[in-house]
């Protein structure tokens, strides 16, 4: 068993609430991305994705890539919501992730394994991983 450490995630929703601020004059604030996002993608306006791409053009995992608005945009138009119930696990650790998540209400918290107990998590994910292999070339 893989003990785990919690560290609480809520700077990346503080800068969001942030971002939206500096545009409380558009279109959309928080509330209203919210809306917008419920939208099945083809009801969406490309004026609604614009700004909300201005929104999330500010957070700095965007920022840090100098994504262009178009480029924003267009990420915009794959955005969904998601509701998901409390203590819910969405991404285990060491699986690939395959979506990014803005969190517009409630709390996360990320189980990053104990650094001692790491290697031997790796260990048994590569055992599992040649068995796998093993198993395919029978």
């Amino acid at each position: 068993m893989i003990s785990y450490r919690t560290i609480s995630a809520k700077r990346g929703r503080q800068n969001l609430v942030e971002t939206c601020e500096k545009f409380s004059n558009a279109d959309t604030g928080l509330s209203n991305m919210y809306n917008v996002l419920k939208k099945h993608q083809d009801q969406r306006t490309r004026k609604e994705m614009s700004t909300i791409g201005k929104l999330i053009g500010n957070i700095p995992f965007f920022k840090e890539r100098e994504m262009g608005e178009q480029a924003l945009i267009d990420v915009c138009w794959h955005m969904t919501v998601l509701a998901m119930p409390a203590n819910k696990t969405v991404v285990e650790f060491g699986s690939v992730g395959d979506n990014f998540y803005f969190i517009l209400h409630g709390g996360v918290a990320i189980n990053i394994p104990n650094p001692e107990k790491l290697s031997r998590f790796k260990a048994i994910k590569k055992e599992i991983s040649d068995l796998e292999d093993e198993l395919e070339s029978v």
